[in-house]
């Protein structure tokens, strides 16, 4: 069994911000700056209502008394009662400069002076348990005037958390609480990934990685760790401006991608020449494409393979060489996979968020496989592929085994060519992520194809492609370059209203197919080879056509030398 090693040397703040990076390494105040200050609690203000609240007794929202806009929430104002206000989960992240709780608070009670019957207390939890608590007070505190309480969650980095609020009204007459202006702002520590203090341990780690893997068998490829999440950019988007504000911009991150780059191509090569696909895990850039293109070009010119984490069965911004400008030209996330994909090793990686059906898990396949895949990693897929017990989910399995027949495969030995007649969705929803896109921007228009050309510019030829799906995020489903007029290659057309209610529902084959166009006097379809295979040899062929069998005309099937 052969396995591949990725490198991640920080993640996200969804993540262990720069915790992978070795302790040593991250206290050395020249390889970190102040990302940007971020308040992780939802609608604190109570501008919307409790809407990103759970609460449980009696709970609301006021206009009167409030600490700032328009509304603040209440909670008791009935005796023998518990209000809850609660928001979980939210995150602490790792690898802080700051990390400060604060809120407004308002105690209004009927209990006589100095009665603490009522009681209420801030709590800090994680998985359900009081990690810290915050705050405790009663109804003999300061009464009927607006209260800031802050507190330093440092110590509570790292962590996934609930903040709960809770008001016991025990006694003969009512409290109410009211609270305003809940905050949890922190201040992430960022990865200076170029600067030296950084790329001197680095590099001493990717040579000890290489003594120890360079030469094992069992390892089939090493993944580049460059940025965050082991990728191409530096930080999360919403630390752009701090990372600007530290001398980062885009030349400056190309030279940091291409020098880390330039580790590995070290580290792992033997008398001139890689021992290991080492792949640059290149999708993403930190403020322009143009950077994708310059590393991806830098590290595919010289051996360094192009691996893209994150496949779904469609895109936009795929193919972008008729995109004007020089920061966007040919600067799609295929663009330079597509250029260099028969000179290095090609990788995908890809969730079961990604591809959650069998129909977006065989089209994400189809996708993989038209760029010529060496490898598609999966994670996260759950029971889509091991069911309890176990066993294989064949509905997913078999998939995999089928498409495993070409994956890493060239002209050379390929068992087979093959299209998948398709084309660009409109809307088009990924995956289960709930970003839906209504209009397309440079997508891959046309097929997916495995040397095998479905050609519309034949005489009498041209097809029309048509969906068993409706609608999409609440619009009816287009193929092709839809609205009409959107970014693409010009003149490209939008089948609108591409629905065929006789399309099976059950199919994923149908999810797009192409059909031929009598009405138009197109009543062919015609397809060609690549020239490069198993030109010249004599060779028996066997021919397979994937067609639905619907109404009562015929058709035939012709090879034309």
């Amino acid at each position: 069994k052969k396995v591949g090693i990725s490198i991640v040397t920080a993640e996200g703040r969804s993540g262990n911000g720069g915790l992978p990076s070795p302790g040593f390494v991250r206290a050395n105040p020249a390889v970190w700056y102040n990302g940007v200050t971020t308040d992780q609690i939802y609608g604190g203000g109570f501008e919307n209502g409790l809407a990103d609240w759970v609460t449980s007794g009696p709970v609301t929202t006021v206009n009167n008394p409030v600490f700032a806009g328009s509304l603040a929430a209440k909670m008791g104002g009935n005796t023998g009662s518990t209000a809850l206000l609660r928001q979980y989960t939210f995150r602490i992240p790792a690898y802080l400069s700051n990390a400060t709780i604060s809120y407004w608070w308002r105690m209004e009670t009927a209990e006589a002076a100095g009665s603490a019957s009522d009681t209420w207390r801030v709590e800090l939890l994680e998985n359900g348990n009081v990690i810290s608590t915050i705050q405790t007070n009663n109804s003999a505190g300061v009464r009927d005037s607006w209260q800031q309480h802050t507190l330093d969650l440092t110590p509570y980095e790292n962590r996934w958390v609930e903040l709960r609020f809770t008001l016991n009204n025990n006694g003969s007459a009512p409290t109410s609480l009211f609270v305003d202006n809940v905050a949890l702002n922190v201040t992430p520590r960022m990865l200076k990934f170029w600067a030296p203090e950084y790329q001197q341990p680095y590099q001493t780690f990717v040579q000890a990685l290489a003594n120890r893997y360079k030469n094992d068998s069992r390892v089939e490829f090493i993944g580049i760790g460059t940025g965050i999440w082991g990728e191409t950019r530096a930080t999360d988007e919403v630390d752009d401006p701090a990372s600007q504000a530290a001398g980062l911009n885009s030349d400056l991150w190309i030279s940091t991608v291409n020098q880390i780059t330039d580790m590995y191509i070290s580290a792992f090569s033997q008398a001139g020449q890689l021992t290991k696909s080492v792949l640059l895990q290149m999708a993403p850039f930190q403020f322009v494409p143009r950077e994708r293109k310059e590393f991806s070009t830098y590290a595919a010119e010289r051996g360094v393979g192009l691996s893209l984490n994150g496949l779904f069965a469609d895109t936009n911004v795929a193919l972008a060489c008729d995109r004007p400008g020089v920061d966007y030209n040919c600067a799609g996330s295929y663009d330079q996979i597509v250029q260099f994909n028969s000179q290095v090793p090609i990788g995908f990686e890809t969730y079961g968020y990604m591809l959650p059906t069998k129909t977006e898990f065989l089209w994400g396949l189809l996708n993989g496989m038209d760029k010529k895949a060496d490898y598609i990693r999966m994670s996260e897929f759950g029971e889509r592929l091991v069911l309890p017990g176990g066993a294989p989910n064949t509905e997913f399995t078999s998939l995999m085994d089928w498409a495993n027949q070409w994956i890493g495969k060239d002209l050379t030995d390929t068992p087979s060519v093959w299209v998948a007649m398709r084309d660009h969705r409109n809307p088009f929803r990924y995956g289960e992520t709930g970003d839906v896109e209504y209009t397309s921007e440079y997508p891959q228009v046309g097929n997916f194809q495995f040397w095998l050309y479905q050609r519309d510019d034949a005489p009498n030829a041209r097809t029309v492609p048509e969906t068993n799906q409706a609608t999409e995020g609440g619009q009816p489903v287009g193929l092709g370059l839809c609205p009409a007029g959107a970014a693409g290659p010009p003149g490209y057309p939008c089948f609108a209203n591409a629905h065929n209610p006789e399309l099976p529902d059950n199919a994923p084959e149908a999810w797009v197919i192409r059909r031929t166009d009598q009405v138009t006097n197109n009543p062919l379809m015609a397809f060609s080879i690549d020239d490069g295979y198993i030109y010249g040899l004599n060779n028996e062929v066997e021919i397979m056509v994937t067609y639905w069998n619907h109404g009562t005309d015929r058709w035939t099937l012709s090879y034309l030398d």
